[in-house]
């Protein structure tokens, strides 16, 4: 049997028995897990509410809200005695005023600052003590902090992640600090590396003045701009309950989980986040760039106007660019570096964001190649799809690769705890993470030629050739 052949009936028996989980759901009890609920509301003093349920395979899953607007979701795994403790705030730098860019990521290290109960260096030595692993991200659309831990040590993750969420300290001096802190970042991730530039290159002329457009990071201009008022008033307007998410997976009980949560959370006022305005999407260009950065050889990077995460051609667009630019059995690569020998690589992507993504395909030139070289067999190879297709054994290929992707992303507690708030915060509801693999092994031949058709055209394309800097 033919290795891809026995693949695609590995994870398409994987994806039946995640189905038939997937009905264990509904022989969960509600009045259960609302009893759960009225326990907590009672042992905390705090009103619990349970919002909805199901199942991520065999795994109930359970989300709930207090009387303040915070929503607690619990996925209890009792296969390790470890669990992810994550806080998610659906604001990222999409939701910054101009002037102010990187007052989300910048806030992000101010709630590592401490509070006045837990100033920063106790707050970091109770965790490590604890032998926790702690961290944070900042992305257009939102924020989280996370920590992993031994599930014995929940309570202080509890205890520390309330406290910040009404206790921060902000001053002067803890703006300046982190100020410089996060210019050495831009610095190092943006200014002193060539890929930095060309992403932020990319951005800028696929979206340009929407916040997509502008860097997470910020400029150093607007970094400068931002005063302590700034952050208070952001502090105050988004880390508050309601907008907030606690998502917890491990060896926990769901009750105790929600006592704690309650108990302490559950007296923090809960705040008035505002509407979101959101601002319009840009005019979708044609247009090629050139930039000039410190590199051993050219790139080519064709960045194509994509689709927002929710659009259903999403699924077919993964196997698009799985089949055309993802991996060394890619069409792109085939021509590029084994046929035509004028590349030393070739990595595509499909980055999506809540209102908008982009398709694209970098391009590694070997030595003494220019980029233009590899514009018009990318552009032939697209072409082959848009008026050919793809085979059947490129398309389960792809879907193999895609699946077998999902799972790897779905194997510890974290990414579990990760998978199921993307997908509440950036989908709607933690359950759509149920959706993705039976998605995926709905896309059709005719759904890839469509979509090639549809985004993979000049009308959306926009043509970045790094150069070398002399």
């Amino acid at each position: 049997m033919k290795a891809w052949t026995l693949f695609s009936k590995v994870f398409a028996f994987m994806a039946f028995l995640m189905g038939v989980t997937m009905g264990f759901a509904d022989e969960i009890d509600q009045k259960y897990l609302s009893d759960i609920a009225s326990k907590a509301s009672k042992a905390s003093n705090c009103q619990v509410s349970l919002v909805d349920f199901g199942s991520i395979g065999s795994n109930v899953v359970a989300r709930f809200r207090l009387e303040n607007g915070l929503q607690i979701i619990v996925m209890e795994d009792h296969s390790a005695p470890v669990c992810s403790y994550q806080t998610w705030f659906p604001v990222g730098s999409r939701f910054e005023t101009m002037g102010k860019g990187g007052i989300a990521h910048l806030f992000e290290h101010l709630m590592f600052k401490g509070t006045k109960r837990y100033p920063r260096h106790v707050f970091d030595r109770m965790l490590e003590q604890a032998g926790a692993i702690t961290n944070a991200a900042t992305w257009f659309d939102f924020t989280f902090y996370f920590e992993n831990l031994p599930a014995s040590e929940i309570g202080l993750a509890v205890e520390l992640e309330s406290d910040r969420m009404q206790g921060l300290v902000l001053d002067e001096e803890a703006l300046r600090t982190e100020l410089e802190v996060v210019k050495n970042e831009r610095r190092l991730r943006v200014e002193n590396d060539p890929e930095g530039i060309i992403e932020e290159t990319v951005m800028r002329e696929v979206f340009g003045t929407h916040p997509y457009g502008r860097p997470v990071l910020g400029t150093m201009e607007d970094l400068e701009n931002i005063t302590l008022d700034d952050c208070i008033a952001f502090y105050r307007t988004y880390y508050s309950p309601s907008n907030g998410t606690i998502v917890v997976v491990g060896d926990v009980k769901t009750e105790d989980v929600l006592t704690l949560v309650a108990t302490k959370y559950g007296t923090i006022a809960k705040g008035d986040v505002p509407r979101e305005e959101k601002p319009e999407k840009p005019p979708i260009v044609s247009k090629t760039v050139e930039v000039f950065v410190p590199l051993a050889t050219e790139r080519l990077i064709l960045a194509f106007r994509g689709v927002e995460v929710s659009h259903p051609d999403s699924y077919a667009l993964d196997c698009l660019n799985h089949i055309l630019f993802d991996d060394e059995s890619s069409r792109v690569y085939r021509e590029l570096v084994e046929r035509r020998k004028i590349a030393s690589s070739v990595d595509g992507a499909v980055e999506q964001f809540q209102g908008d993504g982009i398709i694209s395909v970098e391009v590694v030139m070997n030595t003494g190649r220019k980029a233009e070289e590899a514009v018009d067999p990318v552009m032939a190879k697209i072409r082959e799809i848009t008026e050919g297709g793809v085979t059947e054994r490129e398309l389960q290929r792809a879907k193999n690769f895609l699946v077998a992707s999902f799972y790897k992303a779905m194997t510890t507690m974290g990414s579990r705890a990760t998978q199921l708030a993307l997908h509440h915060i950036m989908l709607g509801h933690y359950l759509k993470l149920n959706e993705y693999v039976p998605n995926i092994e709905r896309v059709t031949i005719e759904d890839i030629q469509k979509v090639a058709k549809t985004y993979l055209v000049k009308e959306r394309l926009v043509t970045v050739i790094a150069r070398q800097k002399k």
